[in-house]
């Protein structure tokens, strides 16, 4: 009995710790969901970067790369995407039969005991959570960049070819005020 007591004010402690933990830190809003866009923003290893393109090709795609937290001047560029990127993107977002994946390493990165905020060197009153947000199909994805979350083969595909895209928009793009 008295070991069960223990047990229960034990995790009780444990879960305030986590819970005050949470509340020290001032986490960055996510990037806001465009409804004519699609959208992937990471946040990884004290830095953010965003890729907003249109459904149509003729539209330039916005790209932005910042240290973590980001603040209003962060730097933005516009780029044309080549038709191969485009397409790509497009047709990995719509396959049918990868969505059943992009849900199930949403729901697992969503796991609540994975959420850990990491506190930014720069500024010890923000943290931010490790992972991969796309939206623009309705509810959002979130892959986690956790050690402990495996994320399928068809997510980080996805993950890997949005990289590339900013990549390409970063090294080739036009600076602009972005981000409205």
């Amino acid at each position: 009995m008295i070991l069960r007591t223990l047990a229960h004010a034990t995790i009780f402690a444990a879960l305030s710790c986590c819970a005050a933990a949470q509340l020290g830190c001032k986490t960055e809003s996510e990037p806001s969901s465009l409804t004519s866009a699609y959208t992937f923003s990471r946040d990884f290893d004290g830095e953010r970067r965003v890729l907003r393109f249109e459904p149509s090709i003729e539209q330039p795609a916005e790209c932005m790369r910042s240290p973590l937290p980001v603040g209003d001047d962060a730097p933005w560029k516009e780029a044309q995407l080549s038709p191969q990127f485009h397409r790509s993107l497009i047709e990995l977002l719509f396959d049918e039969d990868r969505v059943s994946s992009y849900k199930a390493d949403t729901a697992a990165s969503s796991s609540t005991e994975l959420l850990v905020c990491h506190e930014s060197p720069e500024a010890p009153e923000f943290c931010f959570i490790p992972q991969v947000v796309v939206t623009g199909r309705g509810s959002p994805w979130r892959f986690g960049l956790h050690p402990d979350v495996a994320l399928s083969r068809q997510s980080m595909e996805l993950i890997d070819a949005f990289l590339l895209a900013h990549d390409a928009c970063w090294g080739e793009g036009t600076p602009t005020d972005g981000g409205d």
